[in-house]
């Protein structure tokens, strides 16, 4: 007899300094042309932990963050990443 997995949604809160970001690509006609071969990856925030430093992100702001910085994680049915503020380059696009 096969068992069946009950499938858990859980609630995301991420730590002091750390921002929950799902990766997306930019539509075509966007002005933004990487030029270098490690190219940062691109996403959309999810969710944001606390932190002193006030940021210029919030969640659904577009930003730029390096790779290496991230954490990958699959939860409630899609992949997210955890990033710290530190790595996060910029905002490409305010949320709407």
């Amino acid at each position: 007899m096969s068992e069946t997995k009950k499938q858990v949604k859980m609630d995301i809160y991420p730590g002091r300094k750390i921002a929950v970001i799902r990766k997306t690509d930019l539509s075509s006609n966007s002005p933004l042309v990487t030029v270098v071969s490690k190219a940062p990856q691109i996403g959309e925030v999810l969710f944001v932990g606390s932190g002193k430093k006030p940021v210029d992100f919030d969640i659904g702001s577009i930003v730029t963050y390096r790779e290496f910085g991230e954490y990958e994680f699959f939860i409630n049915g899609e992949t997210v990443y955890f990033v710290k503020f530190a790595d996060i380059l910029g905002v490409l696009k305010e949320k709407k």
